[in-house]
C-alpha cells in the first residue's frame, strides 16, 4: 500500500494554446480544401484500418479532403497497402512520428481518434486544449473528461455511418 502512488494526468492548456506551430500543414498540403488528423501509434488497437475504410466513403463526396497518419508501429505496412488497395493514395498520407506533434494538431482542421480502447486518450485531450476539432469513439477520456460539444463529437464504437457523416460535416 505504500508504494502505491496514484498521480493525474495534467494536461499544460496554457502551453498548448500559446505554442507556436513550427509546421503549418495547410501551406505544406495546401492543395486540400480539409485536413484530417490521425497521430500515434500504429497499432490494431487504434483502429486506423478503420478510418481508411470511413475515409474511403468519404472522399466519395468530397475528393480533396486528406487523412494524414503520422506514427510508426506494426500496423505500418498494412494499413500503408489498404490505403493503396482502395486507391487512396491521393487523400490518404503517412508520415513517420514527429517530434512536434503540437504543429501537427494545431494545424489540422480535425483529429480523428478512432481507438477500440484506452485507458486514456491524450491525443484528444490536446487537440481540445488546441482548439482544434476532435472526433472520436467514446473510449478512454470520452464522455468522462471530453465532452460532445461543437467541438468534439464523440461516436460509438465503430459507428462507420456516423464517422462519415461527422467528417463530411467539418
Amino acid at each position: 500500500e505504500n508504494k502505491i502512488e496514484v498521480r493525474p494526468i495534467v494536461i499544460n492548456t496554457d502551453l498548448i494554446k500559446n505554442y507556436q506551430p513550427k509546421i503549418n500543414l495547410r501551406a505544406k498540403y495546401s492543395r486540400y480544401e480539409k485536413i484530417f488528423l490521425n497521430i500515434g501509434r500504429l497499432e490494431k488497437v487504434k483502429n486506423i484500418n478503420f478510418l481508411i475504410d470511413v475515409f474511403a466513403q468519404v472522399v466519395k463526396e468530397k475528393s480533396n479532403y486528406l487523412l494524414l497518419i503520422v506514427g510508426d508501429g506494426s500496423e505500418k505496412n498494412k494499413l500503408r497497402n489498404q490505403a493503396k488497395d482502395l486507391k487512396l493514395e491521393d487523400n490518404i498520407k503517412f508520415e513517420n512520428w514527429t517530434p512536434d506533434p503540437m504543429s501537427y494538431i494545431k494545424t489540422a482542421d480535425c483529429v480523428l481518434f478512432p481507438s477500440l480502447s484506452e485507458g486514456y486518450g491524450l491525443v484528444p485531450m490536446e487537440a481540445a486544449a488546441a482548439g482544434t476539432k476532435v472526433i472520436m469513439n467514446d473510449v478512454g477520456v470520452a464522455n468522462f473528461e471530453l465532452k460532445s460539444s461543437d467541438k468534439v463529437k464523440i461516436l460509438a464504437v465503430n459507428d462507420k455511418n456516423a464517422w462519415v457523416q461527422s467528417i463530411l460535416q467539418i
